[in-house]
């Protein structure tokens, strides 16, 4: 919470990313900007709620890990943070800014204005409620842009390079990531395509490691869960871990009747929110695991932000072979350790393609 009349908010989609030809590079990055305001705010304010301006931990899930994820490619200086969660921080941002800014013009009458205004005065004119309507009617993607500023284009050079914060870092996904996006994917052979390019022998070993009985439902959520999410979660945690930045890997594996979005949703994507903050719904379905399992999640994530030094409570990825925490499996109320490779036999697959991106 923020003092008094204070307040922060983060803009999102394109009025966070704003993908206009008119607008410079390092201006369009919006919702990053907002972020870092408030972090500003934290450091200068925190003390007067009883707060340590040298202790604060950012931390996001999806699209908010995406952002811990770039905080730390791109610190700010001085340093705002001492350690950062990244929960189902997924493959870059997908969506092309400049398609869907043009799109979006079009839909919005400002491409071929008459009245003499810019197109981008154009859109600024619009009704913000106009703008949501066309927004939530399709599939358009505003992506931050690469500024090099608060957005690095690659991850995985800014470790090697060490201008990633050497921070303390806790990571993972959730076992069914993509249970809940397949709507708005394509079918799974094209999603092997746009994943893997022109490597049809690579897509004929994806396509082979998944059950030959699978629905195309059912493929599309794995291809999703295991590219965009446990093998690029993957790919991160050993890079840093070969750069020696301190990291800890989670997996999430539980799934209850009062959070599910439809039968068989699994462990979807965001499903860990509700036990992180303790904020799942308290009804006659909930469950004596799922109480001790937010238990065990909420401590866990504490115990980190209070001394990310020695962790959430489980070993630190040194190339063991029990590295990952599994966390809710088979009706526990609490994590146990696991081999990586448990979760990620296809990961030998994907990881080239999902590299050359630069994470």
């Amino acid at each position: 919470m923020l003092a008094g009349k204070d307040k922060t908010n983060t803009l999102l989609i394109v009025f966070g990313f704003p993908a206009s030809p008119q607008i410079a590079l390092e201006q369009r990055n919006l919702g990053f900007m907002d972020q870092r305001q408030a972090l500003t705010w934290v450091t200068k304010n925190i003390r007067a709620f009883g707060g340590d301006p040298s202790k604060v931990t950012v931390f996001g899930e999806s699209s908010g890990g995406y952002s811990v994820k770039q905080l730390l490619a791109n610190p700010p200086s001085p340093l705002q943070f001492r350690a950062a969660i990244m929960q189902s921080q997924a493959l870059g941002d997908q969506g092309d800014g400049d398609k869907s800014w043009a799109a979006l013009a079009d839909d919005l009458g400002c491409n071929s204005t008459t009245s003499g205004i810019s197109q981008l005065e154009c859109m600024r004119s619009s009704p913000a409620d106009q703008i949501r309507a066309i927004l939530n009617s399709g599939t358009l993607g505003f992506p931050p842009a690469v500024d090099n500023k608060t957005n690095n284009g690659n991850f995985e050079a800014a470790i090697n390079a060490h201008t990633v914060a050497n921070v303390p870092i806790l990571l993972g996904t959730n076992a069914d990531e993509g249970t809940v996006l397949t709507s708005v994917m394509p079918d799974s052979q094209i999603l092997l395509q746009n994943f893997l390019g022109n490597d049809t022998h690579s897509q004929a070993l994806a396509r082979a490691a998944y059950p030959h009985d699978a629905t195309e439902k059912e493929l599309k959520s794995r291809i999703v869960t295991d590219y965009l999410y446990t093998c690029t979660t993957s790919a991160i945690a050993n890079v840093l871990n070969d750069a020696n930045y301190k990291v800890w890997r989670y997996y999430f594996n539980a799934s209850f009747p009062n959070t599910q979005p439809f039968p068989g949703a699994g462990a979807w994507h965001t499903s860990e929110i509700s036990l992180v903050f303790g904020t799942y719904p308290r009804n006659y379905m909930t469950t004596p695991q799922q109480i001790e399992l937010s238990k065990f999640m909420q401590h866990s994530w504490a115990s980190f932000a209070k001394d990310p030094e020695r962790g959430p409570g489980w070993t630190m990825i040194e190339g063991g072979k029990e590295d990952l925490q599994v966390i809710g499996a088979n009706g526990t109320s609490w994590g146990q350790p696991a081999s990586i490779e448990s979760v990620e036999d296809i990961c030998s697959v994907y990881s080239p393609a999902i590299r050359i991106g630069g994470l």
